[in-house]
């Protein structure tokens, strides 16, 4: 499988995602009755994380069967080093999105979880479509 298809699948899944995301929140807001919404500027920012995770992701995917085909090394050195892509993809996009926010609630935390949840498993199915229709 090439790079670049899973990197592809991987942004692509993650805009895919994102703009769900927005249309949910945006319409449990209405419902609420809230009376402001995220900006502009606000709403590109979190695309763009989204977006950068998910090509981190699609590069992960890709490199996962590598880390399997390390036999040089211990199996704790091949177990950190999957953790750290994994955490550098996922947690420090979270970490940055809910530090950006000002009120930092637990529904404000719940919400970004759940945002990242879809985000990864959309982009998650994308890349295994990927790489399985690539194997016929």
């Amino acid at each position: 499988m090439e790079l670049s298809a899973l990197l592809n699948a991987g942004g692509i899944a993650a805009i895919a995602a994102n703009a769900l995301n927005s249309m949910i929140l945006l319409i449990a807001a209405r419902l609420r009755g809230a009376t402001s919404y995220p900006s502009a500027q606000e709403q590109l920012f979190t695309l763009l994380l989204h977006l950068a995770a998910g090509i981190g992701m699609g590069l992960m995917f890709w490199l996962s069967w590598g880390f399997t085909a390390i036999v040089a090394v211990p199996w704790w050195q091949r177990g950190m080093a999957f953790a750290l892509v994994v955490w550098g993809v996922m947690c420090i996009p979270t970490l940055i999105q809910i530090a950006s926010t000002r009120t930092t609630t637990w529904s404000t935390v719940l919400s970004s979880a759940l945002q990242w949840l879809i985000s990864a498993g959309a982009v998650g199915l994308a890349c295994a479509w990927s790489w399985q229709r690539s194997s016929y």
